[in-house]
């Protein structure tokens, strides 16, 4: 994925197009989980969030 020079090709309903890795989905939430490592555990642990 982080292949230098390397082109990353993003399938969508609307077609194909060419996506830069920053705006990758898998490059946006592995960012914020690692910035944020203390909330994100909290939020996808934390019970009294469940929607029961």
């Amino acid at each position: 994925m982080a292949y230098p020079d390397s082109i990353i090709y993003h399938l969508n309903p609307d077609g194909i197009e060419i996506q830069a890795l920053e705006d990758t989905d898998h490059y946006v939430i592995m960012k914020s989980f690692l910035n944020n490592k203390e909330k994100m555990m909290q939020r996808l642990f934390d019970e009294s969030t469940d929607d029961e």
